[in-house]
């Protein structure tokens, strides 16, 4: 649609993905909320510096970098913006794998 070059189809397509994009963004949020007030309450295997980690803490963290970096870093920026729910998602599987493969008290044998 948009090498089409067609305003018309394009905008069509933004009335229809558009709701579906805040719903997702509102859900991640959601989810980030709920990861985040499970680490910094203690109550789980996370220590308190995996909150910098999660999905909601990784977000904030990239969006001050892009905010910060300089219009010349334009391939980092974008990396970080088209990256933006995955990225976070990533890193947060990959510390849990390694708190947890470093926890004594859990058995990861199967």
């Amino acid at each position: 649609i948009v090498n089409l070059g067609s305003q018309t189809l394009i905008d069509r397509m933004l009335d229809y993905w558009q709701p579906w994009a805040y719903v997702l963004a509102l859900l991640y949020l959601l989810m980030g909320l709920v990861f985040a007030a499970a680490i910094l309450s203690k109550k789980t295997l996370y220590p308190r510096w995996m909150f910098l980690l999660s999905p909601l803490g990784v977000v904030i963290l990239s969006t001050i970098i892009v905010a910060i970096l300089p219009a010349s870093q334009t391939g980092l920026k974008s990396f970080l913006t088209v990256t933006g729910l995955n990225l976070p998602t990533l890193i947060f599987y990959i510390a849990t794998a390694g708190v947890l493969l470093n926890h004594d008290e859990i058995d990861m044998s199967i």
